[in-house]
This record gives structure tokens, sequence and C-alpha cells, in this order.
């Protein structure tokens, strides 16, 4: 019998390290979650957790909100061993690096953002979707969606302000869009809860307010009163400004942006209208008759295009009362890229859910649901209440309609030569596998207008079976999906069902 070999001291002191470093080695470096929240945070708040199990909550205000009153201070904790097993556990998931871009869209639920940093030279990952619509991928995200709501929970827990709940705000009826408003916030009160102050964000069309408070032992319940000034909270155009705050009752109450009667310059938002061979914008004015500006020569060639459509301008009007447009603001030039839905719909990275009309909506309209796309033209991003498109439609009601893109062209592929005209000439030839833009269809869809890439080569081509829309994977190269970007294919999923 052999005698048994000690290892030296040093040794096992360096595999006892490497043994405690390998057991507390986690296999992700940070994850971000970035959540709607109706807590303290307002409409957002993002969740950070380091591998080490360190926890922050830090408020996410959208970009270009405008913040009212003192922040919410910044919540830190510390993840428990089984959460940050379980976190582990499910990010080491073999599966976890064919999660996509954007997860499929669900009905209900809140938005959410998600940035995981892996370790393991593995590349980072980013998705969003709705809370709890997950489809394929619940198996992997429903248990990280389950620890880290628990830990938000915690950490809100831990806070001194408190949220309270608001009665009474009185709005006026219509307000002008470069008019200051003043408010009153009104509210019960609380048992051990003394009023501290108002907190408020002005996103777009939408005004959130909330009361904070402050734990006083055995203090009575005192109603609260406090005044609110919003510096010009129609600064978005006319339309109706949302305001919500935190009550038991169900209501969303509204303020009318109107036009000043007698503005000469600055934003003007409203409805292109086409009368008797003349573009106008109607502007909403509060009054019985609303106010209609003819637009200039220029306004009328970029605006002629998208009757019954709102636009938002900065200008300013000229000696005969004319709309000179300086800036436009919406509708914006915009390049969509993402999976296509039934009837010519979208869904695009960043931007979710895009109905499209257009000259070139019709090549969409032939693609299969599900196909990575992409396509260029004016993208609305805010609407209006507007009649329905069809003469099918015409006994339905208005519908307010959001997130449109007039499509001009679309991407494609080369499948067969193809010879294009301008008028009976022969312009150009096209051969199989190059990419091209596809406009406007002609002569009853039989034809489509269509241009190379380089736009060197442009005319008339047939349309039936001569173009493939749908995307190849080198595109993933060219689409911003941030660190480790997973570009169309890969991630947007699959839409099946939609």
């Amino acid at each position: 019998m052999s005698p048994t070999r000690s290892l030296p001291l040093a040794s096992l002191l360096a595999l006892l390290v490497a043994t405690s470093a390998a057991a507390n080695a986690t296999s992700f470096t940070r994850i971000t979650w970035n959540k709607k929240s109706t807590t303290l945070f307002g409409s957002s708040s993002k969740l950070v957790v380091e591998a080490s199990g360190a926890a922050r909550l830090e408020p996410s205000y959208p970009v270009g909100a405008v913040q009212l009153g003192a922040p919410p201070r910044v919540l830190q904790g510390q993840l428990q061993p089984a959460e940050l097993q379980a976190l582990d556990a499910a990010l080491g998931a073999p599966g976890l690096t064919r999660l996509p871009r954007q997860l499929p869209a669900g009905f209900g639920g809140d938005r959410f953002e998600l940035h995981f940093e892996l370790s393991g030279g593995r590349p980072a990952l980013r998705a969003e979707g709705y809370a709890g619509r997950f489809g394929d991928h619940a198996a992997l995200l429903s248990p990280v969606e389950q620890v880290l709501d628990a830990v938000r929970s915690r950490l809100q827990a831990s806070s001194t302000e408190l949220l309270l709940e608001v009665d009474r705000v009185p709005l006026p009826g219509a307000l002008l869009a470069d008019q200051d408003l003043d408010l009153v916030v009104e509210g019960p009160g609380l048992p051990g809860v003394e009023f501290a102050s108002l907190r408020a964000v002005l996103k777009g069309r939408t005004l959130t307010i909330q009361a904070l408070g402050r734990q006083v032992p055995l203090a009575p319940a005192r109603r609260f009163a406090q005044r609110l000034r919003v510096e010009r909270p129609g600064r978005a155009g006319v339309g109706y400004l949302h305001v919500k705050y935190h009550a038991t009752g169900y209501g969303n109450p509204q303020v009318l942006i109107v036009q000043p009667e007698t503005a000469q310059r600055g934003l003007f938002t409203g409805k292109i209208v086409t009368k008797k061979g003349q573009v106008s914008l109607l502007l909403q004015t509060g009054r019985k008759e609303n106010r209609l500006l003819r637009l200039d020569a220029a306004g009328e060639a970029s605006l002629g295009r998208f009757p019954d459509e709102y636009a938002k301008v900065e200008g300013e009007l000229d000696s005969e009362g004319r709309l000179r447009i300086r800036r436009l603001i919406q509708p914006e030039r915009r390049r969509v890229e993402g999976l296509a839905l039934r009837y010519g719909s979208v869904r695009g990275l960043g931007v979710g859910h895009v109905s499209t009309f257009g000259p070139a909506a019709h090549a969409l309209a032939s693609v299969e649901a599900g196909t990575p796309v992409v396509a260029e033209g004016w993208f609305f991003a805010e609407g209006g209440w507007t009649p329905p498109r069809k003469w099918h439609q015409t006994g339905m009601r208005s519908i307010y309609r959001a997130q449109r893109l007039y499509v001009e062209r679309v991407r494609a592929k080369v499948t067969r030569p193809v010879k294009l005209k301008r008028g009976w000439k022969k312009s150009g030839e096209l051969q199989a596998g190059e990419e091209v833009w596809v406009g406007k269809r002609r002569l009853f869809g039989w034809a489509a207008e269509v241009e190379s890439l380089d736009g060197s080569r442009s005319g008339r081509a047939r349309f039936k079976k001569r173009f493939d829309f749908a995307q190849p994977a080198k595109l993933a190269s060219e689409t911003p999906g941030g660190p480790g970007g997973t570009g169309i294919i890969g991630g947007l999923g699959s839409v099946s069902g939609s």
C-alpha cells in the first residue's frame, strides 16, 4: 500500500480560493429591468442587479419628460441567496442566446425593457415586451420576472416616502397651447402620514401627479391641498392633455389644448384638409368654429399627400395669412424595420405596432405574416379621431389611429431577371439576387416602381413573383441592436398567430 501524498500548503490554499471563486461566480455580471410603474417612481422605474447581489431601484423618466418637484431617491438593497441562485440558474440556460429582441405582443400588462450582461464571454442581450407575455420564452423569463418583481417590491417598501390618494384636481375645460396651468391638488390624507410635497412628470400629452407623505406616529388623518404650476403643458400641440393621479375611483380627466386665435408664429397642430384644391391645416380653437389656415406652396407640396392626417409643424403666418412651415415635426421621415403582420401592418423595432398606408403599402399587404421586412416613409407617431378609409367601413364609428407609416418604398430582393421601363422604353435591367426598393404599384397592381439601392437604375417593372421582401440575415449587422445586437431576424422572434 503506497503512502498518501499530501499537497503543499500554498497549493491547497490556491485550490480553496479557486473553488470558492467558482462557487460564487454567476452567469451574469449585471441585469437591468426597466418597467412601467404606478408607484413613487412615476411612469417607470429601473431595477439594476449586480453579480454580487447588490440591487438598486432608480427612477427612469421617458426621454423628453419634464419633471416637477424633487425626484425620488435611489433605493438600495441586497438579493437573498436563494434569489441570486434562481437568477444564476435561469441565465445560465443554454437557450438564452436565442432570446429575441422583441417578444411576442400581448394584450394588457406593463411594458418592460431588459438588458442582460452575461459572463463567460457571452454577448449581452436586450429584449422588450409586456410583463407576463413571454410566449415560447416563458420557461426562461418567468422565473427571472418573479425574482426581480419581488426585489422591486421589497425595495419600494423600504422607502420612507408614501403615496397619498388624490380625490380632487379641478381642471379647466380648455387651455391655450402657450398658457401655464395652475392647479390645486387635494386629498383626504392618511392616519399616521403627513403630507410632504407634490411631484409631477409631463411627457407629451400626459401629466402624472403624485402626492407624497411621510410617516408621523399617532398623527390623525388630515386633508391636504397644495398648489401646482405647470409651465406650458400644451407644448405638444393641440389635442387633449390627460391628467393622471393616484385615486381609488376610475377616471381619466383631460384638458383640451387649443391654438391661440391670434397666434402668428409658433407650434401649429391640426388636421390636413383639402377644399377646392387648396391644402389647409384645421386647428382646434375651443370655439364653435375651428381655425382653417391655408398652407403656402411648399407646405401644400409636403403635406398635400396626407389628407385627413394630423400634422405638427413649427412656422409662421405670412402677410397673406398663409402658414409658412419652418420645421416639420410630424410626420417625420423614418425607416421601420420589423416583422410583417396581417393586412400590411408591421411590428417595428423600438416602435411597436405600426399600421401602414400609402403608395407602397400594397407591397407589404402581399407579404406573409412573420416575414422580416424593411420599409421607408413618413411616420405619424400621434393621430386623432378620423373616419374609416375604406368604402365598406362606412358604417363603422370613427377610430383613433396612432403610429402609422405612409410607406413610400419597401426593400426587396430580385428573384429573377427584371426589365425596367420608362413609358414604353427600356430604362435598365436588374439581375436575380440584387437588392432594390419597391415603391408604388401601377397598372392595377400589375407593375411597380423599382429603384436599385444606389439609385443608378429605376423604372417600372412587372411585380408578380419577381421580388422577395424577406430580409436576409446579413441585415442583422445593419440593425442597431445594442451590445450583441441581434438584428431583424434573430431579434424579433416569431409572430405565429398574429
